[in-house]
């Protein structure tokens, strides 16, 4: 087990070329803005036999045809025998439990035998197994591809609003730096108080020193809420 910078892709190559077998534990989207760098993590998967674990939670539902993820949909070609991607189902899929990619029937059947977690827990309850199969049809229709895309202009008018690091990104997550974390926390309280929820981040979520509000736009934000939170983020920072 051996960690490394964040997004260090010359670090890990250095560990490709010196073990014959180097397995990859990322997210697909981060959970505090950004994402994996799917494509160069794929050529070294390609150079070196890199075995890559990704869990896209956040990428799911949100991106690609169908709803297939951030990091799936960079993979046309299909997952091959090298990489899993594991998802949750209670994100933007709308409903509860989990999903695993498998390439190939070996991995599943390796799966099946030796998952202990897999193996000896009980089923998820009917009335989340109807949403998910709910949820899975609306996937298949034109339904998502109009969320998609009303989540992406959502997006783009909060980056107009609210300068983030993430500006400009595809993906919804974004934060908004304060620095101090009783700063963040109080700042979060007055953005609820006039009647919008984010939430404060900060150490250990965040590295110290720099914490602040964690936004979320989703498809079912109107225009007006997304304005009315721009300005009361640009009043809570303000005190």
């Amino acid at each position: 087990m051996s960690a490394r910078s964040h997004n260090d892709l010359a670090a890990l190559e250095e560990i490709c070329e010196a073990h014959p077998c180097v397995a990859y534990i990322c997210d697909g989207v981060y959970s505090m803005g950004g994402n994996a760098p799917i494509a160069e993590l794929l050529e070294l998967q390609r150079r070196y036999g890199l075995f890559l674990y990704i869990d896209d939670a956040h990428g799911v539902s949100i991106y690609g045809e169908k709803g297939a993820g951030f990091a799936r949909s960079q993979m046309p070609g299909g997952l091959g025998d090298r990489t899993i991607i594991a998802a949750s189902l209670g994100k933007g899929f709308g409903a509860s439990g989990g999903v695993l990619m498998l390439g190939t029937a070996p991995q599943e059947e390796i799966f099946r035998r030796f998952a202990i977690a897999h193996a000896f827990s009980a089923s998820i309850n009917v009335a989340a197994i109807g949403a998910a199969m709910a949820s899975q049809r609306l996937h298949r229709t034109d339904e998502l591809g109009q969320r998609q895309q009303r989540l992406a202009a959502n997006i783009a008018l909060f980056d107009e609003l609210v300068p983030t690091a993430q500006s400009g990104s595809t993906l919804p997550i974004r934060t908004v730096l304060i620095g101090e974390e009783l700063a963040a926390i109080n700042a979060a309280r007055r953005v609820l108080v006039a009647g919008s929820y984010v939430s404060a981040i900060f150490f250990p979520t965040v590295a110290s020193g720099r914490a602040g509000l964690r936004v979320c736009p989703t498809a079912d934000h109107t225009v007006d809420e997304i304005r009315a939170l721009a300005l009361a983020i640009d009043k809570a920072l303000e005190l």
